[in-house]
């Protein structure tokens, strides 16, 4: 499948949640969106708009790749022979996340807001302030944890969506012969 064949084929089944996708379709599709998210951050800091929601336009192509993306994962993994169940996985460390975001909100604001305007010497101090705080340092082995799990699925989806076709190839017909 060439690079314009996986695009078209990317947005006509960005609803199909079954069948499967190759790997060159995959993969094509993933340069794709790495060219447009590239070209929307470049837009958004060209415009001045990457201090709104984290780039106007970068957020609103995001937004219009995740079902295209997300289905043609989920058929990829199919294509692999490999369940799309385990997609769920990747909630874990997302879960993981946003439950250290919220339980150290208040941490983070509280740093952020000592750290503001300090010089480099006082950057230091507050760092090795912190490095002796036993919450903080459990707070920052968490989160390298959770880092870690992230890093370990996305190895795992890397290493699924290389693996070649499990698809029953079909066997030749034979020319029938008067």
């Amino acid at each position: 499948m060439s690079f314009g064949e996986s695009i078209k084929a990317g947005f006509k089944n960005a609803t199909k949640f079954r069948g499967v996708a190759s790997r060159s379709e995959y993969w094509w599709f993933f340069l794709f969106t790495m060219i447009v998210a590239i070209g929307a951050s470049l837009i958004d800091t060209a415009f001045g708009l990457d201090e709104v929601l984290g780039g106007l336009v970068s957020t609103i192509t995001t937004i219009a790749l995740i079902l295209p993306r997300f289905t043609l994962l989920i058929r990829r993994f199919r294509d692999t022979g490999v369940s799309p169940l385990w997609i769920i996985s990747a909630l874990i460390p997302l879960s993981g996340l946003v439950s250290w975001v919220v339980n150290n909100f208040a941490s983070l604001q509280n740093v952020v807001e000592k750290a503001t305007g300090l010089s480099e010497e006082g950057l230091l101090a507050l760092a090795q302030q912190l490095a002796l705080d036993p919450a903080f340092v459990t707070s920052v082995t968490q989160l390298l944890a959770i880092f870690g799990l992230i890093l370990a699925y996305s190895i795992f989806e890397l290493v699924v969506t290389l693996l070649p076709t499990k698809r029953a190839k079909q066997a030749p017909v034979a020319p029938i012969v008067y």
